[in-house]
């Protein structure tokens, strides 16, 4: 996922899949995407998009491997520098 101050864009092997302008999120002059956020992967199964899970198809798991956080060092959206911060789960 690559977050912007205007556009959020998503992507899988560095190919983008979708993407999401920021703006449309405002509400009354305020914007959950201009706030600070954490990061949490979770394995949601069901709900309105996934629809009902068979039992057949449980346990799951989902593993990471490892999660990387990049910060443009200028704070700027295009053309700068990264640092890189990595995180391993097991």
């Amino acid at each position: 996922m690559e977050w912007g101050p205007k556009e959020i864009s998503f992507l899988l092997d560095g190919e983008e899949y979708g993407s999401f302008r920021v703006s449309r999120a405002d509400e009354g002059g305020w914007n959950p995407f201009q706030e600070p956020f954490y990061l949490m992967i979770t394995l949601a199964l069901g709900g309105t998009w996934g629809g009902e899970v068979e039992e057949s198809a449980l346990p799951q798991k989902l593993q990471v491997d490892f999660v990387r956080i990049y910060a443009r060092e200028d704070g700027e959206e295009e053309g700068a520098a990264w640092n890189i911060e990595s995180s391993r789960s097991r």
